[in-house]
């Protein structure tokens, strides 16, 4: 249906007896509370937590599961799996293109590019400033373009132009650029354009 991860909770051991339930997410914090009702503990952090989502990427995956305990971050989580439910096929490869890019470095992080997601400019398949160019001009509907005129436009210089004001990127997806304006997106990116310029002084 409309379950997009599905998170085991085990309490327990050998000795005493591991109970188990089940989250299917996105759901209501009354379904959580209820699951963890039957398991007999007050909070997810006793829980053993798995993972079950075919549709994030690795990057996501891992630092939900790896790199922050997912017991902590479990609201976080069924926020991030709600915004996958209005994502498409091509809207959840933008999506992770975004945060290749971004590299966010926690559960956190990772719901900001999800929440601030329509906020971006995504155009898959285009490497070069004249791709964009061509792309703006004759494909994206903001211009009328004449056929006739093709051959006296610069592409190159227009894409190139484009790029400058919307500080925008060229990954193995395409080109991103974000447009908005939200503070909380704005300082993710600041802090990835510092930790960028770092790597790149090193």
């Amino acid at each position: 249906g409309d379950d997009v991860a599905i998170v085991m909770l085990e309490v327990g051991d050998y000795h005493s007896g591991i109970k188990c339930e089940y989250l299917y997410l996105p759901c209501w914090d009354v379904e959580i509370q209820k699951a963890l009702c039957r398991l007999g503990v007050e909070t997810i952090q006793p829980c053993v937590t798995t993972l079950d989502c075919h549709v994030m990427s690795e990057e996501v995956y891992r630092i939900f599961t790896e790199v922050y305990p997912l017991s902590e971050h479990m609201g976080t989580l069924n926020n991030l799996v709600r915004s996958y439910t209005g994502f498409d096929d091509q809207g959840r490869d933008a999506f992770h293109a975004i945060v290749e890019m971004v590299q966010p470095k926690t559960p956190e992080d990772i719901a900001v590019l999800a929440d601030n997601f329509y906020e971006f400019t995504v155009v898959p398949g285009l490497k070069t400033p004249t791709e964009y160019g061509r792309y703006m001009i004759i494909n994206s509907g903001h211009y009328d373009f004449d056929e006739n005129l093709e051959e006296y436009i610069d592409f190159k210089g227009y894409g190139e132009h484009r790029i400058q004001i919307e500080n925008g990127r060229f990954t193995d997806y395409g080109y991103i650029a974000y447009r908005g304006c939200t503070p909380a997106m704005e300082e993710l990116l600041r802090q990835n354009d510092s930790q960028s310029m770092k790597m790149g002084g090193m």
